[in-house]
């Protein structure tokens, strides 16, 4: 009796902690389902709050503005002698007259803009590797307003070409001598306005050209690539793609590189954190337009 009393304790036990672990992982389950439904509602309220925030800054913008409406548009070409684009800017000012002047300030250069029923129009030439900053200034009765309208850092990269590559095989150094073995895949973004022309591939050693392969445009672009070099105690070698599109830009492309430093020992290899870089774009005269910030020193 005394064991089959104590089986029954036992069974008793083993239920309860079923049943204990059940009512557990369904208040797990609901806390989870109350956590979660907590986290979206608080999510869904900042998204609320920041909406709020952007309409009422927009609408504040809106009411101290001088300026109805404007707009500014970019051509579709760059000239290729001085590698600028034209500019169109309009604008509509809140409050007009006929003895109402506009004049757009570019940078430091002012021009007169031209009446269009009550709004004001101008096109002009900007230089793509230069930022500018657009101004409006009215005028009215020798009294003058001026209201700032967009900055443009970046205008290049509506018209260069944008350049992807990586190098997939294998590499190495030793006995002076740096290795590889593999391919050079090279592609470029969608761009409409923009296309390569010439694409060779380069060996340089401390800045010197080496060795030159041209390649015919394709996409994909695919280069076998396979040699060995000597470089010892504080040389620099780089195999790069070098690149002219219809303008006449030439854009320098680094894929490998490899350095020695004074003690015959090989240094941080570039590049470590892309797949290539551009380092640097110059014009048909060789003149350097564009070096971004992660120049290959």
């Amino acid at each position: 009796m005394k064991k089959n009393g104590l089986n029954l304790i036992i069974v008793a036990l083993i239920f309860f902690n079923f049943f204990s672990l059940f009512k557990i992982s369904s208040l797990e389950n609901s806390l989870d389902r109350r956590l979660s439904y907590y986290e979206n509602t608080i999510s869904n309220l900042e998204n609320q709050i920041s909406g709020i925030y952007s309409n009422v800054d927009t609408k504040l913008k809106k009411q101290v503005s001088i300026l109805d409406s404007h707009n500014i548009t970019f051509g579709d070409k760059l000239n290729k002698d001085d590698l600028t684009v034209e500019v169109t800017f309009s604008t509509t000012p809140k409050e007009y007259s006929d003895s109402l002047k506009a004049t757009l300030q570019l940078n430091d250069k002012n021009i007169e803009m031209e009446k269009k029923g009550t709004s004001f129009e101008v096109s002009t030439n900007a230089y793509i590797f230069e930022p500018f900053q657009a101004k409006v200034i009215l005028e009215q009765n020798e009294i003058q307003k001026i209201e700032t309208l967009e900055e443009y850092f970046d205008l290049q990269y509506k018209y260069i070409l944008d350049i992807h590559s990586g190098y997939g095989g294998n590499e190495s150094y030793g006995s002076g001598k740096y290795k590889y073995d593999g391919e050079i895949n090279i592609s470029f973004g969608s761009q409409q306005y923009n296309s390569p022309k010439k694409i060779s591939i380069i060996k340089e050693i401390n800045g010197v050209n080496i060795g030159e392969q041209a390649v015919t445009y394709s996409e994909p672009l695919i280069v076998p690539v396979k040699d060995e070099v000597e470089i010892g105690a504080n040389d620099k070698f780089a195999l790069y793609a070098y690149i002219e599109d219809e303008y006449g830009l030439k854009y320098k492309y680094i894929i490998l590189a490899h350095d020695i430093d004074k003690d015959g020992k090989p240094v941080r290899s570039y590049p470590e954190w892309t797949n290539g870089s551009v380092t640097e774009i110059s014009d048909k005269n060789g003149n350097v337009l564009f070096a971004p910030k992660y120049l290959m020193e």
